[in-house]
């Protein structure tokens, strides 16, 4: 659930940026929109889902934690997302002052800041290690999403996606509202991102038309379209969380807990 409200939170919310420019709108005024409902959701969640826990030593939590060196202080761990916060507020609040470099490239920076900070003094051979590690890891997930650009490609080649988009949005308001909170998942589930661009920008021009205010539309779906990140058939978010936790059951189990937790 965490990581599903990561991808929603501001700067960086890839559904409602593919709606805003799809529906020709500007990617500005969600940050409020967006932040206060995560946050909202977030305490939530790490309440309901951490209540009646066994709380662990702390001793048995570091013992499973790699060996941190000596030299290392919380300031040196600060300082990379320090950057990273600094880059993103110059970029919004002076941009005419600043050049253009992109989140990509601040990303870039923090990293090559972290590897200047390291009080360990590892090899270049090591962090080159770490990259290869991070690769290999996310490779699928990069590949689901590749088939799934290419799935929706098809779609609108062969006519398709205008038929689900048009057969969603010709709904009434009534209906739409109704349907939406199984569609939504279920069509990020199958189309990655594409949800957006498939269902969400029609639907943006849907809700401008009867006089809504589109950038809480555009927060809204973007959340209604991230719960499909732990549907199958991509998975994006389920399937990278039960990887780094080691959960050995089937994908099937581990759905059906995480619908008991968010209450479908």
């Amino acid at each position: 659930m965490l990581g599903i409200l990561s991808a929603i939170a501001p700067p960086i919310n890839v559904w409602a940026m593919l709606m805003a420019a799809g529906a020709n709108m500007p990617y500005v005024g969600f940050d409020l929109v967006l932040l206060v409902p995560v946050l909202v959701v977030a305490a939530i969640t790490v309440v309901y889902l951490g209540w009646g826990a066994v709380p662990q030593s702390k001793e048995a939590i570091l013992a499973g934690l790699p060996p941190l060196s000596p030299k290392m202080t919380w300031w040196r761990a600060a300082i990379p997302l320090v950057v990273l916060l600094a880059l993103a507020l110059g970029a919004k609040y002076a941009a005419f002052s600043l050049p253009t470099i992109g989140f990509p490239l601040m990303f870039v920076i923090c990293a090559l800041t972290t590897v200047a900070i390291d009080p360990a003094r590892r090899p270049l051979r090591r962090w080159l290690d770490v990259v290869n590690q991070t690769v290999e890891q996310v490779f699928p997930l990069v590949a689901t999403m590749v088939s799934v650009g290419v799935l929706v490609n098809v779609l609108a080649a062969t006519g398709v996606r205008g038929l689900i988009a048009i057969s969603f949005v010709a709904l009434p308001i009534a209906g739409i509202y109704a349907t939406s909170l199984a569609v939504c998942p279920l069509a990020q589930g199958s189309l990655g991102f594409g949800s957006a661009v498939i269902l969400g920008t029609p639907l943006i021009f849907v809700f401008n038309a009867i006089g809504a205010n589109v950038t809480v539309v555009a927060a809204a779906f973007s959340m209604l379209f991230a719960l499909g990140d732990c549907l199958p058939p991509s998975r994006i978010v389920g399937r990278t969380a039960i990887e780094t936790v080691g959960y050995k059951g089937s994908y099937g189990s581990f759905l059906k807990g995480h619908g008991r937790a968010v209450g479908w």
